[in-house]
């Protein structure tokens, strides 16, 4: 059987796929969604502080919405584009193919190894960094 799509969770708990450490983000705050056909769908997961779309300069409050790498999201205080929530997945997943097989470890919750289970955070220059980690931008 053949992957349709990809999910990958983003909120302040450790058990999500993309960590983001600040009390303005839910545990579970949305999902992001790569789907087989190339496009990404984020779904808003009743979070306290909602998910709100950037696109164009202009806010939306969404709960489902397709994205593009151009638009930017805010995660209750955090801002972060979808290139960067992109970003934060394994090349070799977001590009899978009509060959690609379930694989049994992506049950797992998918952890980069270079967050090693650290939470993201914004640094002062804009870029998004590991809590506890130097910036690859600025080196702070």
């Amino acid at each position: 059987m053949k992957r349709k799509e990809l999910k990958f969770t983003i909120g302040r708990s450790n058990e999500c796929n993309i960590i983001l450490a600040d009390d303005s983000v839910s545990r579970l705050h949305a999902e992001l969604i790569f789907l087989k056909d190339g496009n990404l769908f984020i779904t808003d997961c009743h979070s306290m502080n909602g998910t709100t779309l950037i696109r164009n300069g202009k806010e939306k409050s969404i709960r489902q919405e397709f994205l593009s790498l151009n638009d930017t999201l805010q995660f209750g205080d955090i801002v972060m584009t979808v290139k960067e929530l992109s970003d934060a997945i394994p090349e070799k997943i977001k590009s899978f193919d009509s060959a690609l097989m379930p694989d049994p470890q992506m049950d797992q919750p998918y952890r980069k190894p270079w967050v090693n289970g650290s939470r993201l955070v914004r640094c002062d220059c804009g870029a998004v960094k590991p809590k506890k980690g130097c910036c690859l931008e600025c080196g702070q």
